[in-house]
């Protein structure tokens, strides 16, 4: 859920920012950025500088699920230690995945006309490269992973 909210927020930034070049798109997402956090530091919903409370961690809630399963103890390891280590694992499942579909971005047409972008945007352009269709591509992606 948190990488299709992201998602979506980079659509709603990067419409009127990825037409820019250069200094000026970082400078554009900076501002964005510190716009966002000022809103939300700001929301009572947000409970300001305090931040949310009462959303439950995933290693607390991992052991939970270590004392159902009756975990607790075994090979000298206590219910505390087998949610975080079962978060650990759960979390370098999640970058094995995320590195490979980078490596697999890098390595296709879409790679190359990152790279080509990245070196210089005028000259994808020139190229026929849509350069504001792969920035905007470029944010998604970015913030999905992010989220």
């Amino acid at each position: 859920i948190g990488g299709l909210v992201a998602s979506l927020v980079a659509v709603i930034i990067g419409l009127p920012t990825t037409r820019l070049r250069g200094l000026y798109l970082a400078i554009a997402t900076l501002g964005f950025g510190e716009v966002v956090r000022v809103i939300f530091l700001n929301l009572d919903i947000t409970n300001g500088a305090l931040g949310l409370s009462g959303i439950p961690s995933i290693p607390q809630e991992l052991t939970n699920l270590a004392y159902e399963l009756d975990i607790d103890g075994l090979m000298g390891i206590d219910a505390v230690a087998w949610g975080n280590l079962m978060a650990i694992i759960i979390l370098l499942a999640i970058l094995v995945v995320i590195i490979a579909f980078c490596v697999r971005i890098n390595n296709s047409r879409v790679g190359r006309a990152f790279a080509a972008i990245k070196a210089d945007d005028h000259a994808a352009e020139l190229m026929g490269i849509n350069v504001v269709y792969y920035k905007m591509m470029a944010f998604i992606i970015g913030a999905f992973i992010a989220g």
